[in-house]
């Protein structure tokens, strides 16, 4: 069911894409009317989802994040300590920010760095503190691959 859907969406994306790329010409060019500038500001100012969250409040828990950075991939990525002038971290860093403050959550990132010939003691480091129950992880950011053999503890 779950596939059907995706396909569906996928083509309904598609279909939108590809009905957008064909133009209709009506004569006139290079002119601009207001109702023409109100829809593009329109679209400017409504470019993100908006938030329909309830009202969360965590009471300002830690939660610890853990993330397997397999070779260094993944860290930079996921963790900004703070606002550099870069793009990219800048909006990293913002928006660990914004969810704390939204939550009311305080987010402690934790690095477990690996390669291939370290994997199994990552998995297994990892295996033991979830099956610990001792909250040294709360969300772990990992490789896809893996979650078949960590479900197994």
């Amino acid at each position: 069911m779950k596939k059907q859907s995706l396909i569906l969406a996928v083509i309904l994306a598609l279909g939108s894409v590809l009905s957008s790329c064909g133009s209709e010409t009506t004569g006139q060019t290079g002119t601009t009317t207001a109702a023409d500038e109100a829809t593009a500001a329109e679209e400017t100012t409504s470019r993100f989802v908006a938030d329909e969250l309830p009202e969360l409040n965590f009471g300002g828990i830690t939660m610890n994040v853990v993330v397997g950075d397999y070779f260094g991939a993944y860290w930079d990525d996921l963790y900004a300590e703070e606002a550099t002038g870069s793009r990219l971290s800048d909006a990293i860093y913002n928006m660990r920010l914004a969810v704390e403050q939204r939550l009311n959550v305080r987010l402690n990132y934790v690095r477990e760095e690996y390669d291939w010939g370290s994997r199994g003691n990552y998995l297994t480091k990892i295996t033991s503190q979830i099956l610990a129950g001792d909250g040294d992880i709360d969300l772990l950011l990992s490789q896809n691959n893996f979650t078949s053999r960590l479900s197994e503890g």
